[in-house]
């Protein structure tokens, strides 16, 4: 696959001047494209945001995502999610909140969920009404 790639990226530069991390991005993107289409389900794409609360990855990605899913771990001051204070619940192992940045169905709710660490799971806590 990296000879595949180099040697697309040799062929692409004899015509552009695109850097490689944006010619893998792109086969990337056209890969995941392939395999939505072709096992007919939603791609969802679970990141942490930013400082200002947008997905790290991509445009290309962001917009080929059915379902992007925002996971925040509650600081000890609590959070504003959708317009109502979520405050930190000690009694969880971490307490976060996974909210909807995209979802083409329309439905964008927000719950708390209780991380897991020793078996990297989550538990649902609440859903939280916006």
């Amino acid at each position: 696959m990296l000879y595949s790639l180099i040697t697309y990226y040799v062929l692409a530069m004899e015509v552009t001047t695109m850097p490689i991390e944006q010619l893998c991005m792109i086969t990337l993107c056209n890969r995941l494209f392939s395999l939505r289409s072709d096992i007919d389900i939603p791609l969802i794409i679970l990141s942490h945001p930013n400082a200002n609360l947008e997905v790290g990855y991509s445009k290309i990605i962001e917009n080929l995502a059915d379902i992007i899913l925002l996971l925040m771990v509650v600081p000890p001051e609590g959070i504003d999610v959708n317009g109502q204070s979520v405050i930190k619940d000690h009694s969880l192992h971490c307490h976060c909140v996974i909210t909807f940045k995209k979802n083409r169905q329309g439905l964008s709710p927000a719950c708390s969920v209780d991380f897991i660490q020793n078996t990297q799971t989550f538990k649902f806590v609440n859903w939280i009404e916006s």
